[in-house]
């Protein structure tokens, strides 16, 4: 009768806890995936375009190209530059 050593044991029971390790890996990473499939959210797009129609009614905005609020800083730089669009 031939009893494994004590070596081989053990790097059987390594290889067997590595690879029940990478199975678990895989099964949460399986579960994530479900998970993530079954609760994507979805955009609100009623509330989107009522923010929008809001946004309208409040008067002109202001852009870099309408130059409304000069601002500060960098802003001011791109401003204050003289380009097709207005200088």
């Amino acid at each position: 009768m031939c009893i494994p050593s004590t070596k081989g044991l053990a790097r059987a029971q390594e290889q067997a806890n590595q690879q029940n390790q990478r199975q678990a890996m895989e099964e949460a990473q399986r579960a994530e995936v479900a998970y993530n499939k079954a609760n994507q959210k979805v955009p609100d797009i009623t509330a989107m375009i009522l923010r929008n129609r809001q946004a309208g009614q409040q008067g002109v905005g202001s852009t870099f190209l309408t130059r409304t609020n000069k601002g500060n800083g960098a802003a001011r730089m791109l401003l204050t530059r003289n380009t097709p669009l207005g200088g």
